[in-house]
């Protein structure tokens, strides 16, 4: 018992967020605000009754049960955690502060720049001293093309770098670098687009994939690295204990870039905290050009299509599952299937009808999963879809009860062009029936100013959810002043971003000046770190130019350091802006025109 506590005791605020999510923990601390414990020990553990279910709580607490239907850790878990470090008067022990310290003392220490992601290896891993001298060749050699790129500006490579690209990620290939390999083909893939001149490029994301190669690279680079570091080519499942009774929802085809094929999506009827589950039909596409489609997914011993088991509610049996990604196993096995009705329960309990709330708890999750930032929103009306000739973006955008908006926003590719259509045809419909419902499943998230909107499916015959106002929580509400100074500051933020997005495009030798004005700007602004970076920045960059010897790593490094802390600001700047700001589609509209079956458009 001593052991529960003493782990109850490093339950904190960090180690719960990280065992479930922000949204979770946030939710169980206002469900057990006020709470009275009610809890006993036993030989299993401490028993917490909580919310009309039971918890366990054991050690490792990650082990601890719920009487609910999660599988995975619920908001009762957590609220049972923080019920127990909250009464249990036993549970400051002589041993526990010094626990505590030496938890501290050891998130304290300060390790390298490429170490930081390898802290917790405690073992080193099974590479022999000539596997890390080939990666960290390999890796240096990525680099040096990563610096070849930053050098001369992507305007300026020649058409055979993205080949060079494909060469350096076979290499990493052989050498079971699998997040290397990604990254490189990553690169090379934008690059051929870039090349190509496809409107699909877009040079904010091949900004961000860069950084993120680099940092990769930088980390596989160093002497010390563990086989743990170079990543896994294959997902790896974990049988699902219990039967899955899933509910088809939707399905979208992928293609461009290194892959393509089908996404299929469930609804998990068992588990309301990660209700999303998915299956891919995806083949990568870049070691032959033969295309293998059209053949159809006949997963877990189904004798015909999943597409045409869409409209079915089925249990499946034996099902393997990553982070709600199913898998294809043959092992898995439909036990039974009944027709589906989608206008249930289930799927209503999950509709946002005002959208603010669906922004606040998508930033809570902080996800980058696909199937965490998946909403069900019911939109009171749809304003006319228009399409950017210029920028060749689809737009719709949808307004709530409450005349808040959310922006479907869809680049145009050829590969899409018959999705965008249809997306156009709803859109027509939705403003010519407007006393009609209509609910739309999407990804969301939240970017600089808007609750942005990729959507899968849109219903027409779910009915309309009714739902007390929403109450934004009032450290997402903004004054006057205080919203100036964050607009201002995005503002700066947007500026830079642009600024790093230009030296990438445009390299080194045409010169960085502007960072010198943002390391002034920030500066007075009072985001002296930022300063700081801005004018390390322009210095390596300046002697670099000036000295043909100097190396590259430490200028692509402090690009990375530049680009996180854009990003991270971005982040912490995006859900207040968007949630206070007065919306203003006028711009937007004014960029507009014509429809997408327009073939003179392209």
């Amino acid at each position: 018992m001593d052991e529960i506590k003493r782990a109850l005791a490093l339950a904190d605020e960090s180690f719960l967020v990280n065992m479930s999510n922000k949204g979770i923990y946030k939710r169980a601390c206002k469900d057990t605000e006020g709470m009275l414990p009610l809890f006993s020990e036993n030989a299993e553990g401490i028993s917490v009754e909580i919310l009309g279910e039971t918890v366990t709580l054991t050690a490792p607490i990650e082990n601890s049960r719920c009487s609910c239907v999660s599988r995975t850790v619920c908001r009762h878990i957590v609220g049972a955690i923080l019920i127990a470090r909250r009464t249990l008067k036993d549970l400051e022990t002589d041993e526990v502060p010094q626990i505590i310290k030496e938890k501290e003392r050891a998130e304290n220490v300060k390790f390298p720049k490429s170490q930081e992601n390898k802290k917790n290896d405690a073992v080193p891993g099974n590479l022999t001293a000539e596997e890390i001298n080939k990666i960290n060749g390999c890796a240096a050699d990525c680099l040096t093309l990563l610096g070849d790129i930053l050098r001369n500006g992507i305007v300026r490579l020649p058409e055979a770098i993205s080949d060079n690209s494909e060469v350096l990620a076979v290499s990493c290939h052989a050498l079971k670098m699998a997040e290397g390999e990604r990254a490189m083909r990553s690169i090379g893939s934008l690059l051929n687009d870039y090349n190509a001149g496809r409107a699909a490029f877009d040079m904010s994301d091949f900004t961000h994939r860069f950084c993120n190669c680099i940092k990769i690279m930088d980390m596989l680079s160093d002497c010390s690295i563990n086989s743990k570091i170079l990543g896994s080519f294959r997902q790896e499942y974990k049988a699902v204990k219990v039967p899955l009774k899933l509910m088809p929802v939707g399905q979208r085809y992928t293609s461009g870039g290194d892959y393509e094929g089908e996404i299929y999506y469930f609804l998990n009827l068992d588990d309301p905290d990660k209700p999303f589950m998915s299956l891919s039909d995806i083949s990568p596409i870049f070691y032959d050009n033969v295309k293998k489609r059209n053949r159809g997914t006949f997963p877990w011993g189904m004798s015909v299509p999943l597409s045409r088991m869409m409209k079915k509610m089925f249990v499946l049996v034996n099902a393997k599952s990553n982070g709600g990604k199913l898998s294809s196993s043959q092992e898995t096995k439909v036990a039974m299937s009944v027709d589906a009705n989608l206008n249930c329960d289930e799927m209503r309990r999950l509709i946002y009808t005002d959208f603010r709330n669906a922004a606040v708890d998508l930033y809570e999750k902080d996800s980058a999963s696909e199937l965490d930032r998946m909403l069900l929103l019911q939109p009171k009306k749809c304003k006319q879809p228009c399409f950017d000739k210029v920028s060749q973006t689809f737009s719709m955008v949808l307004e709530d009860k409450n005349g808040f908006h959310a922006y479907v926003q869809i680049k145009y590719r050829r590969e899409n062009r018959e999705f965008v259509e249809q997306l156009e045809r709803i859109g027509e419909k939705m403003m010519q029936n407007p006393e009609k419902t209509y609910t739309l499943l999407a990804v969301g998230s939240i970017e600089t100013d808007k609750l942005a909107l990729y959507p899968i499916e849109i219903y027409d015959f779910i009915e309309p959810v009714f739902s007390d106002d929403y109450e934004l929580p009032q450290e997402y509400c903004s004054e006057t002043d205080e919203f100036s100074y964050y607009t201002a500051i995005a503002e700066l933020m947007e500026e830079a971003g642009e600024e790093l997005e230009l030296a990438v495009q445009c390299g080194l030798q045409t010169g960085i000046s502007g960072f010198r004005k943002f390391e002034n700007k920030a500066f007075n602004y009072g985001l002296k770190g930022f300063s700081r970076l801005c004018g390390g920045f322009s210095e390596l960059a300046e002697a670099y130019r000036h000295d043909a010897n100097a190396d590259i790593k430490e200028v692509l490094c402090k690009l990375v350091e530049i680009s996180d802390y854009i990003r991270s600001a971005k982040k912490e700047l995006s859900i207040i802006i968007t949630l206070n700001k007065e919306d203003n589609d006028n711009d937007l509209w004014s960029k507009c025109s014509g429809s997408v079956g327009d073939n003179n458009r392209f």
